[in-house]
């Protein structure tokens, strides 16, 4: 189980995250459009790093959360989740 917290503007302003079974302590979210959203997630001291980009559909019934960087263990990743509206 993972548990975080922070409180972030969409400034691009890197923030403090805190929390137990994290993979990353840093994140930095900026909003790009009314739809998309644009966060970097990183260890500091740490091999992580993650792009993240999310897209909510112009209809509001789809969000697609596309990250790409390397994991702590230093190999690359690339995850896409896609959320529909119940």
């Amino acid at each position: 189980m993972v548990d975080n917290s922070y409180t972030a503007k969409y400034a691009g302003k890197e923030v403090t995250v805190t929390g137990t079974n994290l993979t990353y302590d840093t994140i930095a979210i900026k909003q790009v459009n009314a739809n998309t959203l644009t966060e970097e997630r990183s260890k500091k001291g740490g091999k992580y790093h993650a792009s993240v980009r999310t897209v909510v559909s112009k209809d509001g019934k789809t969000m697609t959360a596309t990250q790409k960087g390397s994991g702590a263990d230093g190999k690359a990743f690339t995850a896409v989740a896609v959320f529909d509206k119940q």
